[in-house]
């Protein structure tokens, strides 16, 4: 099946191309006995920066304030987010000859589906988990209930992701490159599992 851009399903197959790209990646890193990743591999993990930055900017776009219980985490969510209003011009919203706005369809529908990743990672089942180093399951890895929570995971993917374009993947703290290692297999797994439906696995 051909798709545009305009496609949300377009979006979808260009998330579980970067997530199994990335995958890919983090696991040659695992096994490369401490040396750093080649540099095409780094450079491809700058396509994953990318993805993330989709992420958090749909995360952006659909926070409501009703979901934030706590003033605390509204105040941190705040100064996360909205210290420099210049992430109004990365969203890619353009305005057309008509003066239509641009609906920003990569970043909502990379958000929306790494929520659902999130929550399904817990159940991954070990037949599926590829992670090399300790039991195959990641049922102890806690689903995030708040905006805080989503927004504190979609930093440590993106820290993740940069200190493994940088330097050997096996000095990167081991849960969190596991929580991130996860949420790149299980979303592989979750896009395989539904474009098989559409005959576009």
């Amino acid at each position: 099946m051909n798709l545009t851009q305009d496609d949300p399903l377009h979006h979808f197959q260009q998330v579980g191309a970067v997530a199994r790209q990335t995958l890919t990646i983090l696991y040659e890193g695992l096994s490369a006995e401490g040396c750093a990743l080649p540099q095409d591999r780094q450079d491809r993990l700058h396509t994953t920066l990318d993805h993330l930055g989709n992420i958090r900017e749909g995360f952006i776009i659909s926070l409501r304030t009703r979901a934030v219980r706590d003033a605390s985490e509204m105040r941190a969510l705040v100064r996360h987010i909205l210290q420099d209003w210049s992430w109004l011009q990365e969203f890619g919203w353009r305005s057309g000859q008509e003066g239509d706005i641009e609906i920003p369809q990569a970043q909502l529908v990379a958000f929306a589906h790494s929520l659902i990743a999130l929550s399904l990672l817990p159940g991954l089942p070990s037949s599926a988990v590829t992670f090399p180093l300790g039991r195959p399951t990641y049922a102890d890895i806690p689903v995030p209930r708040t905006p805080g929570e989503v927004l504190e995971r979609i930093e440590e993917m993106e820290n993740v992701i940069t200190e493994a374009s940088l330097e050997p993947i096996a000095r990167i703290g081991r849960e969190s490159l596991r929580r991130t290692y996860g949420y790149f297999e299980v979303s592989a797994w979750l896009i395989t599992s539904h474009l098989a439906r559409f005959g576009n696995a």
